[in-house]
């Protein structure tokens, strides 16, 4: 039986959510290495006279299951012109289309999407499919005499199964037509997966002598452009004579997916067709925890002898996950409680830990909190807060202790004491001035 139409609704607002994911977010991809094949083909194909109308097919070898595809190939607009896409007879089935889009107009097309560019996006509902096979199909139509390369860019080629990528290899650009014979570009990279690439700490040697000349001419210089996947403000660029390029990545946007593009010169002057991989660079660790917020209650008047409840907020700031912390608590620059936590605190989350302080034998006074915490780099890592404590007097609350209100009282009332003792003799050498003028 079929499914009901609410979970095709929910399954396809599902699978565009997921493709739409991977095309905006590129940095989830994972590094692209060899598995299946993503390939246009056949190749090569023409040239045909102008207005010629015909076809080539993006198509799939030895891929791991998947149900879904957001695929570009781009033609050069002078010479070709798509004019439409057509998933009939694909692998997969019966599919949904999200993106079906050709110089930049059409359903589901993106700001990636340009002149003499074809792109399909589908999902099917069914079990993932892996092995060999059709993807879709492209029609064009020659619009001038000449050469034309088909190609996928780099990050354009998202295979998918239930929204996560699936690792493949893209073929080297289709032809039509009768290109010049020019140099062939090629590379590779170390450290290359399975090992990692981690920002700011390992040198990354790319190598460009697989690179070749058919026509037996030398390769003079080697053009390497790094940019971010689907685009970014991140644009390193060189130019070697020499093979390799060894380059670190410590700028601040050099993380994530990153496309690599080669391309060569000979001696003859001709250039080659770019050539792009993609790699990925870890973000380097930043353990840093804060104390963020220190909370007392109650925290202001408080009565000596009262319970104070002590909350400090431990926030991990840094981009790794924390297996545990150490967190100390002064009162006014005195140890107070310590903390030993084997909790993990994942990347921008937080853990409370809360303490009882009995105010007993407390002179009424401010006093200063402080948390600390480890591990951190971060200068302003500690947390502060400020309790009072006071005595009740008469329903108000005066800031000393018992006995020195007491003495206050006495003195109060001996300096009373005295002004009337002063006042008295005043009175009585008065009157006895007035007995003897009398």
């Amino acid at each position: 039986m079929g499914r009901p139409r609410s979970s095709r609704l929910c399954l396809l607002s599902l699978s565009l959510i997921s493709l739409t994911v991977l095309l905006v977010f590129p940095s989830s991809i994972g590094p692209v290495h060899a598995a299946g094949n993503l390939f246009v083909g056949p190749t090569p194909q023409g040239p045909f006279s102008v207005g010629t109308i015909f076809t080539y097919q993006v198509n799939v070898t030895a891929m791991d299951p998947f149900d879904s595809w957001d695929v570009v190939v781009q033609a050069d607009s002078n010479v070709l012109d798509p004019l439409s896409i057509s998933v009939a007879g694909n692998m997969l089935g019966s599919v949904t289309p999200v993106a079906n889009c050709v110089n930049g107009g059409g359903s589901g097309c993106t700001i990636k999407d340009n002149q003499g560019g074809a792109h399909s996006a589908a999902s099917s509902f069914s079990t993932p499919i892996g092995g060999s096979g059709l993807l879709f199909t492209i029609t064009y139509k020659v619009v001038k005499d000449g050469f034309s390369y088909l190609s996928i860019p780099a990050g354009l080629d998202i295979i998918a199964d239930s929204g996560q990528p699936v690792a493949h290899s893209d073929s080297r650009p289709a032809v039509y037509g009768n290109p010049p014979i020019v140099p062939i570009a090629d590379f590779t990279f170390s450290p290359a997966p399975p090992a990692n690439i981690t920002q700011g700490i390992d040198n990354v040697t790319f190598d460009g002598s697989p690179s070749s000349d058919p026509t037996g001419g030398r390769i003079t210089s080697y053009d390497w452009v790094i940019r971010p996947v689907g685009g970014g403000n991140l644009a390193i660029t060189n130019t070697t004579s020499q093979p390799t390029w060894v380059h670190r990545f410590s700028g601040f946007f050099e993380v994530g997916d990153l496309v690599v593009t080669l391309t060569v010169h000979d001696d003859g002057g001709l250039s080659s067709q770019p050539f792009p991989k993609v790699i990925t660079v870890l973000e380097k660790p930043n353990p840093n925890l804060i104390v963020s917020t220190i909370r007392a209650s109650p925290q202001d008047n408080i009565p000596s002898g009262t319970q104070v409840s002590i909350t400090a907020t431990v926030f991990n700031k840094g981009n790794i996950l924390e297996h545990g912390f150490n967190l100390t608590i002064l009162l006014d620059g005195r140890v107070f409680q310590t903390v030993n936590s084997t909790q993990d605190i994942g990347r921008g989350r937080a853990v409370d830990s809360t303490f009882i302080l009995n105010t007993t034998g407390l002179k009424p006074n401010t006093y200063a909190i402080v948390g600390k915490i480890q591990p951190s780099h971060d200068p302003n890592s500690s947390g502060f807060l400020t309790i009072r404590i006071v005595d009740p007097y008469l329903g108000a609350t005066i800031p000393f202790t018992v006995p020195e209100f007491l003495g206050l009282v006495i003195a109060t009332l001996a300096a009373i004491g005295v002004v009337r003792l002063l006042v008295n003799r005043s009175r009585l050498r008065r009157r006895l001035l007035e007995q003897e003028l009398s």
